[in-house]
């Protein structure tokens, strides 16, 4: 299973699609707890971060 496949059953498509096109290429730490400033929050917003 790709990580987009896996993106998009833990946060649904259209908050994977957001991610891929903010942060596409980057390498990014995806911690146990992303807080309000971590970029996978920023990108997607507080719920579909918590759900990573």
């Amino acid at each position: 299973m790709s990580i987009m496949n896996e993106l998009t059953e833990t946060i649904g498509e259209q908050a994977a699609i957001k991610l891929g096109q903010c942060l596409g290429g980057a390498r990014v730490y995806i911690p146990r707890v992303i807080g309000n400033s971590h970029l996978i929050t920023l990108a997607v917003g507080q719920e579909s971060a918590r759900a990573c």
